[in-house]
């Protein structure tokens, strides 16, 4: 399955944090601290949701990570680009994608 990044950027942008089932292109998840990543593991997933694992996660660093950018878009830009480094190195994205 693949995850479009957008819907991660508008959680953020609301300061929304994520818990993904093992979308986490380039490790953003846990370099920023943006939510929680349960690496293909769906046990720990369904946990993470049941203690609230995400409750102390800073909102508003949520939103500052999508802000610290001129834009949305080039936030996005952004996440696209840790996506294509680190997921398909040698392809075109945009063909992965859809």
């Amino acid at each position: 399955m693949k995850v479009s990044p957008i819907l991660f950027l508008e959680a953020w942008a609301t300061g929304v944090p994520v818990i993904s089932l093992s979308a986490n292109p380039g490790d953003v998840i846990d370099k920023f601290n943006l939510g929680v990543c349960c690496n293909g593991n769906l046990e720990k997933m369904k946990k993470c949701i049941e203690a609230d694992e995400t409750i102390n996660i800073n909102r508003e660093r949520l939103i500052a990570y999508v802000n610290e950018f001129p834009d949305f878009e080039t936030a996005a830009e952004r996440f696209l680009n840790i996506i294509k480094t680190n997921t398909f190195p040698e392809t075109n994205y945009s063909q992965q994608l859809y």
